[in-house]
């Protein structure tokens, strides 16, 4: 799958038996996604073949590939927010006679476990809640090919334990394919992986045994809990910001700041508005009409009311215009300065990089490769090596 000169995916060979249960993993850009939607007809491939059951894919329109019995469960569900969660599926059954989508509705929220969901408004459900509905939808279609993007993200640990147990049960009737990155919940439901880089398959097989050691403030903190590391001081802005769409800005930082007392938290959100004035004027609005910087703004402010000692940022740059990725990279050199923050970054855009950063690690398929001083990173020759790939040369 060519998209001018840059090779989405390249020399792909990937076969899945029935009944089985696959997960695909690799970092961003690797193309998982693309995958899928070549296998669902939202792209046609540039050359080669997809069959399913030994039917052609290519050039067939969406619908006649889902009647052909594939199914996407994508990585923002697609609901109908102002219809009960028992009308979305009544929609997602509009290929059944009237008279038995009752039953099938009924059948399908029994299995999938939201029951007690079924008269609530989408609009009114909580992240995880709508990730399960969408789910139920897929299922509801009975499709013989199940493909999960993601289907964990923004879940609490809870929802993912139920995720994972919905998962196997699926499994149970269908083929499913699952596209993660969270490897405590690929370990739960898969024992077989499949890990793409650049384009391909770089290799696949049973997932490996792995060793090692994460410490923090020369802690171990490899087996603790995401929120006992939270504590600890390790805060995350992952890719996609996550922010709470449905709350306001103000709220949006309130969660953040509460694991302090309210008069506290109310000193650490002014303290973070005043680190990022843009805030001031859209503190009331909801987070999901700002537009994808200050979305990013919110997620560092957000980061900001947590008090971390180290900050995860995963690209950060990314879709942003360069006004706020100056404004971004201004305020956290400033931070870094003035309190002592730690900033690790998972970041391509290599100019915003090198204004920054201290030092530059670069990990290839799994390796560190290479440490250098972000001084002495483009006189290395790394730079323009780091920008041929960047490119998918």
């Amino acid at each position: 799958m060519h998209f001018g000169g840059v090779r989405a995916l390249d020399g792909v060979d990937f076969s899945l038996t029935k009944g089985e249960l696959r997960c695909l993993i690799g970092p961003n850009g690797a193309g998982k996604t693309t995958f899928f939607r070549c296998l669902t007809g939202t792209y046609q491939p540039t050359r080669g073949e997809i069959l399913m059951g030994g039917e052609s894919i290519p050039g067939r329109e969406r619908h006649e590939i889902a009647r052909l019995g594939i199914g996407i469960k994508t990585q923002v569900p697609s609901l109908f927010d102002g219809l009960s969660v028992q009308e979305n599926l009544w929609l997602s059954l509009r290929h059944l006679p009237a008279r038995l989508r009752g039953h099938r509705i009924a059948e399908v929220l029994e299995r999938v476990g939201i029951g007690a969901l079924r008269d609530r408004i989408l609009g009114h459900l909580a992240h995880g809640q709508r990730q399960m509905v969408e789910l139920a939808m897929i299922v509801a279609s009975d499709p013989r090919l199940v493909l999960l993007d993601e289907p964990a993200a923004g879940m609490n640990k809870t929802e993912v334990n139920r995720l994972a147990d919905i998962i196997r049960e699926i499994n149970t009737t269908h083929t499913v394919v699952v596209v993660e990155h969270d490897m405590t919940f690929i370990r739960a439901i898969a024992s077989t992986v499949t890990v793409f880089n650049q384009g391909r398959i770089l290799t696949e097989g049973p997932l490996p045994v792995t060793g090692g050691t994460i410490r923090l403030r020369g802690a171990d903190i490899g087996r603790l809990s995401a929120a006992r590391r939270a504590r600890m001081g390790l805060s995350l802005i992952p890719q996609g910001r996550q922010i709470f769409a449905q709350l306001s800005v103000m709220e949006n930082l309130e969660v953040g700041a509460s694991h302090a007392d309210r008069r506290e938290a109310s000193r650490i959100i002014e303290e973070v508005i005043e680190d990022l004035p843009r805030l001031k004027p859209i503190l009331t609005r909801p987070g999901g009409v700002l537009s994808g910087g200050e979305q990013q703004i919110l997620a560092l402010a957000r980061c900001l009311c947590t008090r971390p000692a180290l900050m995860l940022m995963d690209e950060p740059t990314e879709g942003i215009q360069p006004s706020i990725i100056e404004e971004i990279r201004d305020t956290l050199a400033r931070l870094a300065k003035a309190r002592g923050l730690s900033v690790l970054l998972v970041e391509q855009n290599l100019d915003f990089l090198l204004g920054l950063a201290d030092r530059i690690q670069i990990i290839q398929r799994g390796e560190l490769t290479h440490a250098v001083a972000a001084g002495a990173f483009r006189e290395s020759g790394l730079a323009v090596e780091f920008d041929l790939q960047a490119a998918g040369y």
